[in-house]
């Protein structure tokens, strides 16, 4: 993004109308943000991003969920509520990206493990994204199924209100 930050970018956003997208929203409310460049790795043929230094416990548990769920090109949301559903260690994140490659701000959704990120569907140059608490992702996977539309934000999925994003369960 040129001399203004994402972060800076999606606060004007939920400023200027807060009730357009509730991902804005939230992540401006709730959200951390992040310009570090991940590391890209390859298990078998699926490509998977992490924080440098990402515990070796993380990559082998992210090894055997490509082995069991092989996370789907342009498939963020779903990829990252599979993810959490193989292990509710890997917390569910909903934000926007931004990416010097495709000069563009997109929603997205991706994961953290102890604190490290951890994207199994695409790189991003900055990040500003909202950890959801596991209770509101687990409450959530149901009518994600029935709907088979993975955003937990979008159609009102979750009462942002009535939602506690300071609880870590």
């Amino acid at each position: 993004m040129s001399s203004t930050t994402l972060k800076e970018a999606v606060d004007y956003w939920a400023s200027e109308s807060p009730d357009e997208d509730k991902i804005v929203r939230i992540v401006a409310e709730h959200g951390t943000y992040s310009n570090s460049e991940l590391v890209q790795h390859e298990y078998n043929g699926i490509l998977f991003y992490c924080d440098p230094g990402t515990p070796e416990k993380a990559i082998s548990l992210i090894q055997d969920f490509i082995n069991q769920y092989k996370p789907i090109v342009k498939e963020c949301f779903a990829n990252s509520i599979e993810l959490h559903r193989f292990n509710s260690d890997f917390r569910y994140i909903e934000g926007v990206t931004a990416s010097k490659e495709t000069k563009g701000v997109y929603d997205h959704a991706w994961n953290s493990y102890e604190g490290y990120t951890i994207d199994v569907t695409r790189t991003a140059s900055e990040r500003y994204g909202a950890v959801f608490p596991n209770n509101i992702v687990d409450s959530a996977i149901p009518k994600l199924e029935e709907e088979n539309c993975w955003s937990i934000t979008e159609n009102n999925r979750i009462d942002v209100e009535k939602s506690d994003f300071s609880k870590e369960t």
